[in-house]
């Protein structure tokens, strides 16, 4: 009985701390594409990520090699809290994407920061729809799912 609700007590905080603190549960993806500016992004360096990204998005004018530039920068936008910017680049991603499965995880998380927990889910479903071997957004999918329990709760 003790262990039964020392796991019951233990649940109860996860899923507390699960749903008060997102910004360390979802997971954002960049591109495979190793477009100028992406290191920097996936090494935390935001502000040069970002400056190179929008210099080589000034140069680009084909849309599908824009879309990894957008998706990266959807990244880097969301990582520092300019969720304005990365609502921009993470729809732009999305319209103009081949991968699309990355591009709508990415939007998903934006969804879930800003509290938009139905939207959350149905864009982590669509990205695992996309591409059903994508475990960042199989695992974020189940924790949106969890969150919005919660929240009906």
């Amino acid at each position: 009985m003790t262990k039964l609700l020392t796991l019951a007590a233990t649940l109860l905080f996860a899923t507390t701390a699960l749903a008060q603190n997102n910004n360390n549960v979802y997971k954002l993806r960049t591109t495979v594409e190793n477009v100028y500016g992406v290191q920097e992004i996936e090494n935390g360096n935001y502000t040069d990520g970002i400056r190179k990204l929008n210099a080589q998005l000034a140069r680009t004018t084909v849309m599908t090699k824009q879309a990894p530039l957008h998706t990266n920068l959807c990244v880097a936008h969301i990582a520092i809290g300019n969720l304005e910017a990365a609502q921009t680049h993470c729809a732009k991603a999305v319209d103009q994407s081949g991968n699309k499965s990355i591009a709508l995880n990415n939007l998903a998380v934006l969804n879930c920061l800003e509290n938009k927990a139905t939207l959350c889910v149905e864009n982590f479903e669509r990205s695992v729809t996309a591409n059903k071997l994508n475990r960042f957004s199989s695992n974020n999918l189940t924790l949106a799912n969890t969150r919005l329990q919660i929240s009906k709760n």
